[in-house]
């Protein structure tokens, strides 16, 4: 049974009486330390990688259209595994999900947080600049797949 520090400070001042001030403030520390998320004497298994340098890897809508900038037309599909129009996508793209020179897919886990609201999600750019969504039947017409 655990008690919160007020209860036992009660419970302590009640037994002992106020001249043990000394051993609470002593107690209280212990209690502290106890709270205290234990930290793991290992070193990360990243050496040389600050972890926001590592979050910061993942892929913003920024990064999209910096990738766009050089091609003519450039289409972007995210989706997510646990997703079931995702998985009835990737099962009716096969071996064609792949990623070329005019159309990339990116799962949920490559991309920054708050780049989407709802999968799968297809983007389409001209020139760098997004022109708007596209759906998945346009992304099985541009690959030729019925």
């Amino acid at each position: 049974m655990s008690m919160d520090w007020h209860a036992f400070r009660k419970s302590y001042m009640t037994t002992h009486g106020k001249s043990a001030q000394k051993a609470i403030s002593d107690a209280y520390q212990k209690y502290k330390s106890e709270l205290a998320p234990r930290r793991s004497p290992r070193a990360s298994p990243i050496r040389g990688r600050s972890p926001m340098r590592h979050a910061a890897s993942q892929i913003s809508l920024r990064d999209l259209e910096k990738q766009a900038s050089t091609k003519d037309f450039y289409i972007v599909v995210l989706y997510a595994d646990w997703c079931g129009h995702c998985q009835a996508m990737k099962q009716k793209l096969g071996t064609k999900m792949h990623n070329s020179d005019k159309i990339v897919f990116l799962e949920e886990k490559q991309l920054e947080k708050g780049t989407t609201d709802f999968f799968p999600h297809v983007l389409y750019f001209e020139y760098g600049k997004r022109q708007g969504d596209l759906t998945v039947n346009d992304v099985y017409n541009y690959m030729h797949i019925k």
